[in-house]
């Protein structure tokens, strides 16, 4: 019988089942899998339909298609086992996300307990960020320990996250001035690892808020419900308390691209030739017919060309596609409107003094507002860190694209690459394939010290069984927490549910449902009439837009994307954070 081990040096030989399940970190299920695909040569040993696999068919998989790092499995599957998870879903591609998954798990190194694993499922291009409910609370409990005990050190750890926003973005204008297709492959793979280098810095400290979704809801916002006898009353303070006097990175960017519109529209000529002419030629004239308005738009353009992109695509807007935007603001609305929304951006002023006034009507003590100082912060800082992730999108993508040619490989397959792999893989020494799997089903799973295993096949297929828990439902309403009440108490509409905004569009009497909202659902979220989301806390994206929309929004409900259908009717009782279905 062979052992667990190579006995002969020709690398024709055989190797058992059980040496190339620990060679190659994959279950022996998963190699038997392999094996009816034609990915492994084999021979069958015995009645019993035991396998033993040629050396030499191993020496290519045992390094290109090897799981990253050993994991300890009976202590991840524990972990599922013993804890509850909350998750947040979109579009994304896995390597744009592989050090910050590396980085979150590292989180401890500022505020213990920090996470013990951080765990991404990725399924053609959509993944779910899965962390732990319990350590999640931990972590935030621990920061507000030490707000308490040490202010300082919260403030310089805010402090030096602003300021590696700023010094990022000093580095990705660098990028702007390479030409990546230029580069040799050295070259390439330098900028890609200083590129890298860069990014951990900036996950390192900005992901220190990621886990107080749970802890808000589940914790803070419990306490301070305390504090004030009416239920609907704290629920509408504390998201006044909480939300930054600053404008949200995408508020900043529409009050100025309505500054340009409304600036436009007060010329009924100059508006009734941009509607008959068609777009490349308006532009052509009106660089020379109105040199102020073109600057303006390009100088909008060149700041903000990036506002749509995401993690599984970026879209780089051009003077044209902003073109476009006015075209539609001119069919959508009047100058009045238009006014009307901007002034009410603008006014951060009476922001300022409502918070003023609730501080002291409700008698708050010094200890509470420095929390909530405090979370205006951590409110500002996931803003803000959206805003620098999507300027860095662009240049990941960029070389993405690079990469992708120089390996003769799609470049949606290349996104299944770990970092480390890139360069075996322009190279042309790595076996892509494992990618293909990877993009089928795959779990990425972090945890200290920089370590990270990536799952496939049937382990992939485990883990999600443990993980995602599937719902058939035939509930009739959802509940969630009311992140912008709007005008109406009541509001009844058609359901849009989109995942990926990508193509997509919005009636205005339809209502937005999605699992959570990211920059690139800012257009439909101001066409819809209400929004309406699974996941999400009150400093989620959601809740920040909408209150500076005045939109109609309830988050959390957990459930709602796989509750309703598209098109069916529902009511949507704003002082209760309701929604029920009326009709299907």
């Amino acid at each position: 019988m062979v052992k667990n081990k190579i006995i002969h040096e020709n690398n024709n030989d055989l190797i058992n089942i059980s040496y190339v399940s620990k060679l190659l970190g994959v279950s022996k299920l998963t190699l038997r899998n392999w094996d009816k695909s034609g990915r492994l040569k084999a021979v069958r040993i015995g009645n019993r339909g035991d396998r033993r696999y040629k050396l030499k068919d191993l020496e290519k998989l045992s390094v290109e298609n090897k799981q990253i790092e050993e994991i300890d499995k009976p202590r991840l599957m524990k972990y599922i086992k013993d804890n509850n998870f909350w998750m947040e879903e979109g579009p994304m591609l896995p390597i744009t996300i592989d050090n910050g998954i590396i980085q979150m798990s590292n989180i401890g190194n500022h505020f213990k307990p920090g996470l013990t694993f951080c765990i991404f499922m990725a399924q053609k291009d959509y993944c779910t960020q899965i962390l732990s409910v319990e350590e999640s609370i931990a972590h935030c409990k621990s920061q507000f320990k030490t707000l308490k005990e040490n202010p300082d050190k919260i403030n310089k750890i805010m402090q030096q996250c602003k300021d590696v926003f700023i010094k990022f973005e000093k580095f990705l204008a660098r990028l702007d001035f390479i030409d990546l297709k230029s580069l040799s492959q050295e070259e390439i793979i330098n900028e890609f690892t200083e590129f890298n280098k860069m990014l951990s810095e900036f996950w390192s400290l900005s992901l220190l808020v990621e886990p107080y979704s749970p802890f808000l809801d589940k914790v803070y916002f419990r306490q301070f419900e305390k504090l004030i006898s009416n239920s609907q009353k704290a629920k509408e303070a504390f998201a006044t308390l909480t939300l930054p006097l600053d404008l949200s990175f995408v508020a900043r960017e529409r009050a100025d691209f309505l500054k340009i519109i409304i600036n436009f529209l007060q010329s009924q000529k100059e508006r009734k030739i941009l509607l008959e002419t068609p777009t490349a030629d308006y532009l052509a004239d009106i660089k020379f017919r109105n040199k102020n308005f073109f600057t303006s738009l390009q100088e909008h353009q060149q700041k903000h060309y990036w506002i749509q992109n995401n993690y599984a695509q970026h879209t780089y807007l051009t003077i044209k596609n902003f073109l476009e935007f006015i075209k539609e603001a001119i069919y959508e609305s009047n100058i009045s409107k238009l006014t009307e929304e901007l002034e009410r951006l603008k006014n951060q002023e009476k922001l300022s003094k409502k918070q003023e006034s609730l501080i002291k009507e409700l008698k708050l003590s010094e200890q509470t507002i420095r929390e909530l100082k405090h979370l205006q912060n951590v409110t500002w800082i996931k803003d803000e860190r959206k805003k620098v992730v999507l300027m860095m999108l662009h240049h990941f993508f960029n070389f993405i694209e690079e990469f992708s040619k120089r390996a003769d490989v799609d470049p949606k397959v290349i996104a299944y690459a770990a970092t480390e792999e890139i360069p075996k893989i322009i190279e042309h020494n790595f076996n892509t394939s494992i990618l293909d799997r990877r993009r089928e089903q795959c779990f990425w799973v972090s945890y200290g010290g920089n370590k990270r295993t990536i799952f496939i096949g049937n382990d992939a297929v485990i883990l999600r069984n443990k993980l995602i828990k599937e719902e058939l439902s035939d509930k009739k309403d959802v509940h969630g927490n009311v992140a912008c009440r709007g005008e109406e108490s009541v509001i009844t509409g058609k359901v849009k549910i989109i995942l990926d905004p990508k193509d997509q569009s919005i009636e205005k009497d339809e209502i937005l449902v999605t699992s959570m909202t990211r920059p690139e659902f800012v257009p439909l979220m101001r066409k819809s009439l209400a929004v309406i989301t699974d996941e999400g806390g009150i400093t989620c994206h959601a809740a920040i837009v909408s209150r500076e929309m005045n939109k109609p929004c309830i988050i959390g409900t957990g459930k709602a994307t796989r509750i309703f259908k598209t098109g069916d009717e529902v009511e949507l009782r704003m002082n209760h954070g309701i929604v029920k279905i009326l009709k299907k």
